[in-house]
């Protein structure tokens, strides 16, 4: 039933002034870019999971990466290979991400709910999480098919229990991470469960309203880290005009949600939490080139690279 749920908020979203762009109808038919067999790929891909390289860390954690919207795990090895380095056990996942981009989420729960867009973003990420979206939710995860059921499953296989207890996912060991819509997605994990820590790549990108009650409730004992482009569509001075960030906010709406969480610029050392913006030239320029070369092997130069392990490592406070 996607295609028809797809379908109806294209003319429900047509219906608001300067947000038809962002989801019109041919997104949900044939190959468009919403479709199932446009992002089929992605969700069956395998997932990728590494063990430590060497142990550094007092106690063992699990890093959980997500990727974003119609990526998969191998997309991102150079990230997940600098988490195993400093001592991570390491789950690349493939999930049951939406087919639309957050910026799209934005557009479709300011569209759907004006008067309360959060109330759709939190269904939102419920559902992919955990599959506990409501019956209005446009994209519904059974609890089998969510990332914490996934994550519990690949666990099992490898035999690393220990990051386990008798409820699922031990998230009190667990270093939650991802790029772009995973980022979002980890980033909201990081309050609604107590985990280890969070480190966050171009996200999270909703819109103010669309996050501000549960980005408001993030905790500080928490410790989050983040990286972004300055010239990303939700960066500081975005290079596209045209991506929904940039046309309906003009840029920053990362660095705003990154301080709502807590998080303050260029604070990495020791045992701190923040975040760091980079300007740094994509290996690559088609596509989004800014907003992946954060992450995304095909396009990240070895400068950010090399900021990886400092990412990850010694992240507790």
């Amino acid at each position: 039933g996607w295609t028809s749920r797809c379908q109806h908020a294209a003319k429900l979203i047509a219906s608001v002034p300067q947000l038809e762009a962002y989801w019109p109808a041919s997104f949900c038919v044939a190959s468009g870019t919403f479709t199932c067999k446009k992002r089929a790929p992605a969700w069956e891909e395998a997932s990728f999971w590494l063990t430590p390289e060497r142990i550094l860390l007092t106690e063992a954690k699990l890093l959980l990466f997500l990727p974003g919207t119609g990526s998969w795990p191998q997309e991102y090895t150079s990230l997940l290979k600098a988490a195993s380095s400093v001592g991570y056990h390491v789950i690349g996942l493939s999930y049951s991400s939406y087919p639309f981009s957050v910026g799209a989420s934005s557009v479709l729960c300011t569209a759907s709910f004006p008067f309360n867009p959060a109330s759709c973003n939190i269904d939102l990420h419920e559902s992919v999480l955990f599959g506990n979206g409501t019956a209005h939710v446009i994209w519904s995860i059974p609890p089998s098919e969510s990332v914490a059921a996934k994550l519990a499953a690949a666990l099992t296989t490898l035999g690393w229990t220990h990051f386990m207890d008798q409820a699922g996912v031990d998230w009190r060991r667990v270093v939650v991470s991802g790029h772009s819509q995973g980022a979002s997605h980890a980033a909201y994990l990081s309050v609604a469960r107590p985990v280890a820590g969070a480190v966050l790549f171009s996200g999270p990108q909703e819109c103010p309203r669309c996050a501000s009650p549960w980005l408001a409730a993030s905790l500080p004992s928490t410790p989050r880290r983040a990286l972004y482009h300055l010239y990303e569509a939700c960066g500081d001075q975005p290079y596209n005009q045209s991506e929904y960030c940039a046309s309906q906010f003009g840029g920053g709406i990362l660095a705003a949600n990154l301080h709502a969480m807590g998080l303050e610029r260029g604070l990495l050392g020791a045992n701190e939490a923040g975040y760091i913006v980079v300007s740094f030239k994509p290996l690559r320029l088609d596509g989004r080139p800014y907003h992946n070369s954060v992450a995304k092997n095909a396009f990240t130069p070895a400068a950010i690279i090399a900021l990886f392990p400092r990412l990850f490592a010694n992240l507790t406070l």
